[in-house]
């Protein structure tokens, strides 16, 4: 007998040396184990317990699929709301696409318009340079010789979307005496009241073309979930039901013909 439990505290011995105890912590380790160790661990230890079943199988495609199938009610009535969507869908696509080539040329006449101002602009700034020099004549060019009184905009509406309108702008200009300063002074003035315009136009074309390309990336957005998600969506649910609606429809049918033929044999 006592050779037996030797034998029994011998064997325990030797089992807690190859398998020892592994008792949690507080903060999610496990004890005699330092927690770099136990980070380290952790993949292992969930790959053991997928192994042997205690954690939930990863989520598939096709369970998606099955989830998406539960949701749709596979009913006649199911089946008309989704054709009125197809048809929904179907109506207002030509009017986005139809939008978005209107904002698509817009913004192209935009950018035309812009370019051509900022050329314009180039070549004064070049006639400005062939005489830049006159302007460090002390008192003559000073900075509160010409300040913008007015900016005229109005408001414009392009596809829906509220752009500004540069209509011009009004300047004061600081009165001067006409023989003290020198000539080049009411050239100069001149040509900066249109590199001014020319600027304020230019910003007001980018606000243009920053508004419609905001809405364009919106419209565009719409275009694709209409025709590439929507639309093959409602077609592919139309058709799930009515594969349904027929098999349901041919069971009833050789329900009622079995039915039909047991009757006529029982008489």
């Amino acid at each position: 007998m006592v050779e037996f439990w030797k034998r029994r505290v011998l064997l325990l011995a030797v089992s807690l040396v190859r398998f020892p105890f592994s008792i949690p912590r507080r903060d999610g380790g496990v004890a005699g184990v330092s927690p770099a160790e136990g980070v380290a661990e952790a993949p292992k230890r969930k790959r053991r317990a997928e192994a042997r079943g205690r954690l939930p199988p990863p989520v598939l495609e096709k369970d998606n699929e099955d989830f998406a199938m539960a949701k749709l009610k596979l009913t006649k009535n199911e089946q008309k709301k989704q054709k009125d969507s197809l048809k929904m869908f179907q109506r207002y696509l030509p009017t986005l696409m139809l939008k978005k080539q209107q904002l698509q040329a817009e913004i192209r006449a935009v950018e035309v318009r812009a370019e051509g101002l900022r050329e314009q602009k180039a070549r004064l700034d070049e006639d400005f340079k062939k005489w830049i020099g006159v302007f460090g004549e002390e008192g003559v060019f000073t900075r509160d010789i010409l300040r913008i009184a007015t900016l005229h905009e109005n408001e414009g509406n392009i596809a829906g979307v509220l752009i500004p309108v540069f209509e011009g702008a009004s300047f004061d200009i600081a009165p001067y005496d006409l023989v003290e300063k020198p000539l080049w002074l009411d050239l100069a003035v001149e040509n900066l009241q249109k590199a001014l315009l020319l600027d304020l136009e230019i910003q007001c074309l980018e606000e243009q073309q920053r508004r419609l390309g905001r809405e364009l990336r919106v419209t565009s957005q719409r275009v694709n979930l209409f025709e590439k998600i929507k639309i093959p969506e409602a077609k592919a649910n139309i058709k799930k039901i009515a594969v349904y609606l027929g098999d349901q429809q041919t069971a009833a049918v050789v329900r009622g013909k079995i039915s039909k033929r047991g009757m006529e044999r029982a008489g």
